[in-house]
């Protein structure tokens, strides 16, 4: 059995409010289903590069055991955009394409304000505190401009056990926001300074993630597995996007390339070491 479920594509039987951002300013739908979802679009780019990252990283995160919102293809007429949309972010010509879908979280807290709203906090608030680290991982991996100390992008979950999940969120911005043409394995250059792994939240787990004294061989195992999962199912999921994305060939070699380059990961590992 595959471990890339199909991703369901879904049409928007309502549109709601609009989440201004410096980004993609989503906006809050409800499908066929019933179920709310942030919409993206990707503002008529070709390839629709912002929505391709979103779903390859939602791919990615999953073989990675990472948790991030369910995501969907969703299809937007025209005909359900509201007056009071920012007109720049979302002209009617932007929804002839489908667009990505991530299901919305009620209950969820951003990160930042968390630390806001709960002065005392102990890792043993969180399900999965050591996930940071591996997010903070995943990042280098896939060159995440837009998860660092000013802007997480991180979403605290509650769940059933009264603890929270850490989720990670908003992925429009991997391969150094770079078009696949020049994605480069050998240009690999990592931001000292731009990384969840040096974030406060980080460093208050480190003394935690250190009292096991093979942690580093522990993550570098589970680092290469990551990537073997990935690999073994990157076509997989490269048939995942819509064709009108316009995602070509070319562009699948070079995230291809990028990703699962020998001498690459060594040294996104060894970044990771040097960060933590």
């Amino acid at each position: 059995m595959t471990r890339v479920n199909t991703i369901a594509r879904l049409k928007v039987i309502s549109a709601g409010e609009e989440i201004r951002t410096t980004g993609n300013s989503p906006v809050k739908v409800i499908t066929e289903d019933y179920e709310m979802y942030l919409a993206k679009n990707s503002k008529s780019k070709n390839p629709a590069c912002d929505m391709i990252n979103e779903l390859l990283a939602n791919r990615f995160l999953k073989l990675w055991n990472l948790i991030t919102p369910k995501m969907a293809i969703l299809d937007f007429s025209q005909d359900l955009l509201l007056p009071e949309y920012s007109k720049d972010n979302h002209k009617p010509a932007f929804y002839t394409k489908p667009l990505f879908g991530s299901k919305w979280e009620e209950s969820a807290i951003d990160s930042s304000n968390f630390f806001n709203l709960k002065s005392k906090y102990s890792h043993k608030d969180f399900s999965n505190p050591m996930d940071v680290f591996k997010i903070g991982l995943f990042d280098i991996w896939v060159e995440n401009d837009d998860r660092k100390p000013a802007n997480h992008n991180l979403l605290f979950v509650e769940n059933d056990e009264n603890k929270f999940d850490i989720v990670a969120i908003d992925h429009s911005y991997i391969f150094s926001t770079m078009d696949y043409q020049y994605l480069l394995a050998e240009e690999f250059c990592p931001i000292a300074n731009e990384n969840l792994l040096v974030t406060d939240l980080a460093k208050s787990l480190k003394n935690i993630k250190h009292q096991n004294r093979k942690w580093d061989a522990e993550d570098k195992d589970y680092f290469y597995l990551c990537v073997s999962e990935c690999e073994k199912y990157f076509d997989d999921i490269i048939r995942c996007i819509p064709k009108e994305w316009n995602f070509t060939e070319e562009d699948a070699k070079s995230v291809r390339n990028l990703l699962f380059n020998q001498d690459r990961n060594k040294k996104v590992f060894k970044d990771y070491l040097e960060k933590i």
